[in-house]
């Protein structure tokens, strides 16, 4: 029940703060918190499966948790337009220069799997400060890759107190995805990313 109810609270904030966002943006989440860490590696410039899409729903169900039909065959599409384009499917890139809250991030937080995939907007080549505040404490794997699926930064750090900095190295290849998986009872309060001086 809680499980459903955070799930339609995330359909409302999707609508609610990216109009463009639709149920794709969802599907787009999904993917890329819990089906990428196996299929980042698969761009490959053709289509996964010969079968019917509806073949690979219990692959789908498997590891992506509850879906019905219409988010398996969202998922199933995801997978095609990584394999195919090299690519996720659209999702409003959020603005982390200016530091955004929790509720600022609800949108790119899946249900779910509890972790937050946010396409970061297009920035210089360069070394960042990332900033991320919490409340809580334990585990968090933080990932930035770039348009290619190349990993930049993957890292399981350990939270002891309220604020993590870390540099990242952004690349020329856009766009830049953070992928935030929380472990433990410990919650994203804010994200901040500037240059490095």
């Amino acid at each position: 029940m809680l499980c459903r109810s955070a799930c339609a609270t995330l359909i409302v904030l999707l609508a609610m703060t990216a109009p463009q966002a639709t149920a794709s943006a969802l599907a787009t989440l999904r993917f890329g918190t819990a089906c990428a860490q196996c299929h980042e590696g698969e761009c490959s410039g053709r289509l996964s499966f010969a079968r019917r899409p509806e073949a690979a729903y219990a692959h789908i169900r498997q590891y992506a948790g509850p879906t019905d039909d219409g988010l398996a065959r969202q998922l199933y599409d995801a997978l095609e337009q990584m394999k195919a384009d090299c690519s996720y499917p659209e999702l409003p890139a959020v603005d982390l220069s200016q530091a955004v809250d929790a509720d600022d991030l609800t949108p790119y937080l899946d249900a779910w799997s509890g972790a937050y995939f946010l396409p970061l907007s297009t920035l210089a080549p360069g070394r960042y400060q990332l900033t991320i505040d919490f409340t809580g404490g334990g585990r968090v794997r933080l990932e930035v890759i770039d348009g290619e699926f190349d990993p930049l930064t993957d890292q399981c750090v350990t939270v002891e107190t309220q604020q993590l900095q870390i540099e990242i190295v952004l690349t020329a290849n856009h766009p830049h995805y953070l992928r935030l998986r929380p472990r433990g009872p410990i919650r994203v309060d804010q994200i901040l990313l500037k240059p490095r001086p």
